[in-house]
């Protein structure tokens, strides 16, 4: 019986395609939001710019005129536009005139030229200058700044986010369907044909275990088959040569039950001649365990002597040695008793002539002594 699969090939490569197309579709979707809202929140801020020339003109000359309620006005009318979420309005020392919707805290310095800036809440403004100019002269008045939201960017965005989404969705649940019905029609059927094919071997008819898959396509699974087939042709083959080879052992072994039945003869003469002669080896170790005990007290004996004889030497050594510093000893006395009559005589001779030399020096010396007070 076929056993069962816990997930089977096609499963584990359509799952491995469909997560590895989930996922790029996913970032290119992802890709495609994202792009979207840059671009929507581009055009919001190229709005915002656009309001500038709208009303600052109108704006400048109330605050330049002192006319905070007409500023205020404007600042409600800028609160109706779609794309505005708050508006703030600062005179020229950065005193707000008008605070409206959601806004964030401005630097005290003023503002001198028109920024983007990003603020906290997700929203993001347009801040411009309000330049009064009068007979030739510009004088800075106040600021605006006018705020919208990343709530309006995804409302534009939301028609094409959901179409998007949905685009994606349509193709990944057409591709899944079509990934699954050509996996099930080109692998997974096919699979599971080729493993009942398999499961069903009958070894006592081989012919009959052949494959037979419903596959018109040249691919990996009919080259499969073929080679399978032509295996089993190959076993049926060997299977014929197997049963005449089965003969021969047969008879092999017939021919040769009948030369054991000789060869048992043959043995049992051969034990008993060698029970005689492992008799007679046994007479052989009994004596020449004999001859080794003897051998070994011939060899205690010899040793004995041979201790006794290292000894005798080493004390001959010693004696030797002795007997040469006494004879040394001698040389050296009969060397130095020539010597000392040596010295005796040399002595004797060197006193005399220097006795004579001492006296006559000595009576030299008296007569210059008795010359010298004479004169």
């Amino acid at each position: 019986m076929m056993s069962n699969v816990k997930q089977g090939l096609s499963r584990k490569l359509l799952a491995r395609v469909l997560s590895v197309y989930f996922v790029l579709t996913l970032i290119v979707t992802a890709g495609q939001v994202f792009t979207e809202y840059v671009n929507a929140k581009s055009h919001i801020e190229d709005e915002l710019k656009t309001l500038k020339n709208t009303f600052s003109t109108s704006l400048t000359r109330a605050i330049w005129e002192l006319n905070t309620p007409q500023a205020k006005s404007i600042a409600v009318g800028l609160m109706e536009l779609p794309i505005v979420e708050g508006v703030q309005i600062r005179d020229e020392n950065s005193n707000y005139i008008a605070d409206l919707g959601r806004t964030s805290k401005l630097a005290g310095e003023s503002i001198t030229k028109g920024v983007v800036r990003d603020h906290t809440g997700g929203t993001f403004g347009y801040s411009f200058p309000l330049i009064f100019e009068f007979s030739g002269r510009t004088s800075l008045v106040g600021d605006v700044t006018l705020y919208s939201s990343s709530t309006i960017i995804f409302g534009r965005i939301e028609v094409g986010i959901l179409f998007l989404i949905g685009n994606a969705i349509v193709k990944t649940a057409f591709l899944v369907f079509l990934f699954m019905s050509a996996f099930r029609t080109m692998l997974t059927n096919p699979l599971n044909e080729l493993t009942q094919q398999i499961t069903d071997f009958n070894l006592d008819d081989p012919e009959s275990s052949k494959l037979d898959l419903s596959i018109d396509e040249d691919n990996e699974l009919k080259v499969l088959e073929t080679s399978y087939n032509k295996l089993i042709d190959e076993m049926i083959v060997f299977q014929s040569k197997l049963a005449g080879t089965q003969n021969e052992l047969q008879q092999a072994n017939l021919r040769l039950d009948d030369q054991n039945s000789s060869l048992e003869e043959e043995v049992a003469k051969k034990t008993a001649t060698l029970s005689r002669i492992m008799l007679d080896l046994e007479q052989q170790k009994d004596e020449l365990l004999i001859n080794q005990r003897e051998l070994r007290q011939e060899n205690e004996n010899r040793q004995f002597i041979e201790d006794e004889l290292r000894k005798r030497n080493t004390e001959l050594a010693t004696s030797m040695e002795t007997i040469q510093m006494a004879k040394d000893q001698l040389v050296e006395s009969e060397r130095m008793a020539s010597l000392g009559g040596l010295v005796a005589g040399i002595a004797h001779d060197v006193n005399t002539p220097l006795g004579v030399s001492v006296t006559a020096t000595s009576f030299l010396q008296d007569r210059v002594k008795k010359t010298s007070k004479r004169l």
